[in-house]
């Protein structure tokens, strides 16, 4: 996958991705209807109109196998027997991706402290 676009579109299409248009309370309505959806084993949902912010919010991504497969690239009726096979046949012949290590990024560029943290 290149990007989350294009893994939305990709569950869209098998069925596995339903958007939720309707307005949902971020404290406490959102997480129990993403509870009861796994409970059920639903599909993933990608909330697009959280009270209170301006960005959508993505639930149970990765809660199946076939959403597993779609996201590792591969079909997706791929049992997860054939993709633990396939991931350790790539990390034995591609290894894994050395991490880099750099003195800044971008995830220090935003720093809340203290009592301007808003945990609720």
């Amino acid at each position: 996958m290149k990007d989350l676009r294009e893994w939305i579109a990709a569950c869209e299409k098998e069925g596995e991705l339903k958007r939720i248009k309707a307005q949902v309370d971020w404290n406490l309505e959102l997480s129990h209807i993403a509870k009861l959806n796994e409970e059920k084993k639903g599909p993933a949902l990608l909330f697009e109109n959280v009270k209170d912010y301006s960005i959508p919010v993505l639930t149970s991504a990765l809660t199946s196998e076939k959403r597993l497969a779609i996201t590792l690239g591969l079909e997706p009726g791929t049992s997860m027997c054939e993709m633990a096979r396939w991931w350790m046949k790539v990390i034995t012949e591609k290894g894994l991706i050395k991490p880099k290590e750099v003195p800044s990024g971008p995830v220090t560029e935003q720093v809340v402290e203290e009592d301007a943290i808003d945990l609720l």
